[in-house]
């Protein structure tokens, strides 16, 4: 019974790694409402997500309601899915909770600053990851709005977000109506060395000059794939720094 029992573990492991690799991005869902308890469970799954200390500065807004979509809809360029998917959830950095809980006990909290902004993006992208696999996981599709980072200002405005509170990224969800086919990724090899993970933490954060052929260990096809998507990521630069101002703006620093 016992090694029936161990067998059943290791199949279902591997058909949960078959399943992560034939993922892909739903924009199109039927209109089938998500119900709550499926909706709660999965967030309550997904808060079990690792954190910086345990802090989870982090919240979640559950957008449900057409009119508040249309007014999201703009800061996501009008992508269709914002307004068909039947929940837009926003995942935030919430630094204000957690300096609320300072002040409480007397305690002079000094998040409102970059290095703890970067903190709440780890906890905030760790949450979210957590959803979209638990929600794939019971048959929903998902997909992530980079848009949040280009227009963070017009969402805060169109939630009505407080101080010390900034939305990171946006995930739309539902039953998926579509079954498209899936997207190129790099290959292993060039994302596999512990310089080239580093070189693009640097590019990322700094928006710095291209990597040059000498850092990466890749045929050179595959080389040609990344610098036409980089040239690419490298217009976003301007975007970034832009984003990064008003992050400062609102932590006040």
């Amino acid at each position: 019974m016992n090694e029936l029992f161990v067998d059943y573990i290791i199949f279902a492991k591997k058909e949960r790694m078959e399943s992560l690799k034939q993922r892909r991005t739903i924009r199109k869902y039927q209109q089938k409402d998500i119900s709550a308890d499926l909706l709660n469970d999965l967030l309550e799954t997904s808060f079990r997500a690792s954190t910086v200390g345990n802090m989870q500065v982090y919240s979640v807004i559950v957008t449900r309601d057409a009119e508040r979509k249309a007014k999201l809809a703009p800061a996501h360029f009008n992508q269709p899915m914002v307004r068909t998917a039947p929940v837009v959830l926003t995942f935030c950095i919430d630094l204000r909770r957690f300096s609320k809980w300072c002040e409480q006990r007397k305690a002079e909290p000094g998040y409102n600053n970059f290095e703890w902004f970067v903190t709440g993006a780890v906890d905030t992208l760790l949450v979210a990851q957590t959803f979209c696999v638990a929600a794939e996981e019971k048959g929903l599709g998902i997909c992530y709005l980079g848009t949040t980072t280009y227009n963070p200002q017009m969402i805060v405005e169109a939630l009505e977000l407080p101080e010390l509170v900034f939305p990171i990224t946006t995930v739309t969800v539902g039953w998926p109506a579509e079954q498209p086919e899936q997207v190129d990724r790099l290959p292993l090899e060039p994302l596999y060395t512990k310089r080239f993970i580093m070189i693009i933490l640097l590019r990322t954060l700094t928006g710095c000059m291209p990597i040059k052929n000498r850092f990466l260990r890749t045929s050179s096809s595959s080389w040609r794939t990344i610098r036409k998507r980089w040239r690419r990521s490298l217009q976003m630069c301007v975007i970034r720094r832009k984003t990064v101002r008003q992050c400062r703006r609102i932590f006040g620093r």
